[in-house]
């Protein structure tokens, strides 16, 4: 009875393993094949890297059952795994450059923070401080604390250079306590300014800092008619990345006709793990990919509903803290929580000699 209960244990395990298998071999073969082509496509490319999560589960049964077949069954998903993953996990060492470098924090501070105490800018504040980054490069900034006597977020005293755009609304906001030579704000949809681009003097020459935020990829009307009790349901029902990504094309070849040094950050509304990450990633460098560990992710982290906080873990590294050629990164780390449904990321890059 025994031998009979454990033969079916095992033939249960190896069904799921294989179900399983199937499930992510056909993933993989179809985003080979189709890339972004399918909104569902696109929406589950973002995740890809979670799909391997079974993996935790799956691998000690087979082996504590001594399967030799579940053992191959898991085998591709291994190797693909492996490869995905494994860079994530090596980063590539940087010695600490003689040049001058320069200290970056980007945060999008969630524009329906204002539903939140009084004290949440209090605390944001203290952390930047706390961080005394040269730029600091925020997102989603409300009028009410633009419009303050002792400057944004009540940090006028450490940033004398704070620029944002006219507008009633939430909007990007640049700090910096570098002498600012010139400022642009380029409309990469019909209402918003939706990037900033900023040129300070560092260490004797012009370089250039990019302050971006991409639309979220969703679409005004969801694809299926179902009626949706949650943000990440409606984001799922209406994804579309066609606004973002003609965005990021907007920006990519804006940085091409660049001349200055640049370094650009922000909320890119992108995970790291979709084809629109990698064709950003073959024009500039990912800070994070270079001397990073790990994953990572920066939202979601949470949403308010009423007096109400839903938590929710990070999934997908949307922030980033990209540069030219010209610079090279020495740290890129998450920082803290800090009543936004992001997690900022702060950074520091040095200059490569001309």
């Amino acid at each position: 009875m025994q031998s009979r209960l454990s033969r079916r244990f095992v033939a249960f395990i190896l069904a799921l393993v294989n179900v399983y298998v199937l499930l992510v071999l056909g993933y993989w073969l179809l985003r080979w094949l189709a890339g972004d082509r399918w909104w569902w496509l696109a929406f589950m490319n973002n995740f890809a890297i979670w799909y391997f999560l079974p993996l935790f589960v799956f691998l000690p049964l087979v082996l504590l059952l001594r399967s030799r077949r579940g053992l191959l069954l898991l085998l591709p998903v291994l190797l693909i795994a492996a490869i995905w993953i494994t860079p994530y996990y090596l980063p590539t060492a940087r010695a600490a450059a003689p040049n001058p470098s320069l200290s970056v924090v980007t945060f999008n501070i969630w524009g329906g923070n204002e539903s939140l105490p009084a004290n949440h800018f209090d605390q944001i504040a203290a952390w930047l401080r706390e961080m005394d980054a040269d730029v600091v490069v925020m997102q989603e900034v409300p009028l009410s604390q633009r419009i303050r006597a002792d400057g944004f977020l009540g940090l006028g005293d450490m940033y004398t250079g704070q620029i944002a755009p006219e507008t009633d609304n939430w909007t990007n906001v640049t700090l910096t306590r570098l002498p600012v030579i010139a400022y642009e704000s380029f409309d990469m949809t019909e209402t918003q300014p939706r990037y900033q681009r900023v040129v300070v003097e560092f260490a004797g020459e012009q370089i250039a800092i990019y302050n971006v935020h991409t639309v979220l990829p969703v679409r005004r009307l969801p694809h299926i008619d179902f009626p949706v009790r949650s943000i990440y349901e409606s984001i799922l029902l209406r994804y579309d990345e066609t606004m973002r990504n003609a965005q990021l094309d907007f920006l990519v070849d804006r940085l091409a006709e660049e001349r200055l040094p640049y370094i650009v950050a922000g909320d890119f509304n992108m995970s790291d793990q979709t084809l629109a990450y990698t064709r950003v990633a073959a024009h500039m460098h990912d800070s994070f990919r270079e001397v990073g560990a790990g994953y990572s992710a920066t939202w979601p982290l949470a949403v308010v509903r009423g007096d109400a906080w839903a938590w929710v873990p990070p999934l997908v590294r949307i922030d980033y803290i990209w540069h030219s050629e010209d610079w090279v990164a020495q740290a890129v780390a998450r920082g803290p929580i800090l009543g936004s449904d992001h997690l900022p990321m702060t950074g520091t890059l040095a200059r490569v000699t001309p």
